[in-house]
């Protein structure tokens, strides 16, 4: 047995265990996803459920992060008739600052 052994052995055991945690990242499978549709009929997909939200109170919390295109969006809400019913619209558009 040659002095480098026990090194030689720690980076092996290092590396198995970086092999087998390599996809360990936080999946959204136990996470509650609430889906809306904006006024050009595309879906997102939010933790908060914006159709629940008190406007304008909660104005705070209309940036959100969708789920669907993986990033920031701004969220307007408008209260209106859509197809004779009254109800909220959204309109979504990237946040300012998203990359």
């Amino acid at each position: 047995m040659s002095k480098h052994t026990p090194t030689l052995v720690w980076l092996v055991l290092c590396l198995v265990i970086v092999l087998v945690n390599w996809n360990c990242a936080p999946t959204l499978k136990d996470v509650t996803l609430y889906p809306i549709e904006d006024l050009n009929r595309i879906q997102h997909q939010y933790r908060d459920d914006i159709k629940s939200f008190m406007y304008p109170l909660d104005n705070a919390k209309l940036t959100q992060y969708c789920a669907i295109h993986f990033e920031w969006e701004d969220i307007h809400t408008k209260w209106g008739i859509e197809n004779n019913e009254f109800g909220w619209s959204y309109r979504v558009i990237k946040h300012r600052k998203a990359t």
